[in-house]
């Protein structure tokens, strides 16, 4: 699902609707409903609509990391049956961009993280305990020269780290990844 402030005209598995159509809090099953992979609720006031969207349901602050090596190869980690990023929950009192650092040290064992910027920040949802929760990550972009070797934590069920090519990432299919992770690399 995306926030915008403009409307396209729909495609195949892409609909566009007006925000103020839309009850948020029922967004997961109005998807599902409809059968559509992305959907796009559009509107002339994009900021009052990110803070009515924050404002529906509990929400989770994260940092991550785009983090590429000398060779210009991306960390990426498998977790769950998906590649995605490394990342994290800000801790409370913790600046998004420590906490990018310190979640992408703890997942994959890479140190000499120099960051860059901040890349993107991007919003989804997911059911836990019943409760649609929003998560909003601050993506980093990251380069560093570590060179050492890769370690995944079990602990939050990372199975495997490595460094991917352009080539490789391209070849990742859709489905073994997320919207939001593909949107990013």
């Amino acid at each position: 699902m995306c926030l915008t402030g403009k409307k396209e005209k729909s495609k195949s598995n892409r609909l566009y609707l007006k925000a103020s159509s839309v009850r948020l809090k029922h967004l997961r099953e109005l998807i599902t409903d409809l059968g559509v992979n992305e959907l796009f609720l559009y509107t002339n006031n994009l900021n009052k609509l990110i803070y009515q969207f924050e404002d529906s349901f509990e929400t989770i602050y994260a940092a991550g990391g785009v983090v590429r090596n000398k060779h210009n190869e991306l960390l990426m980690i498998y977790r769950r049956g998906k590649w995605d990023l490394p990342k994290g929950k800000i801790d409370p009192g913790e600046s998004a961009l420590a906490a990018a650092i310190r979640e992408v040290k703890e997942e994959t064992g890479v140190k000499k993280l120099k960051p860059k910027r901040l890349l993107n920040i991007t919003r989804y949802l997911y059911r836990d305990k019943g409760m649609e929760v929003l998560k909003i990550v601050y993506w980093y972009a990251m380069k560093t020269n570590f060179t050492g070797p890769l370690t995944a934590q079990s602990e939050e069920q990372i199975t495997e780290v490595t460094w991917k090519t352009k080539k490789e990432v391209s070849k990742i299919p859709l489905e073994d990844t997320y919207v939001n992770i593909q949107k990013l690399i």
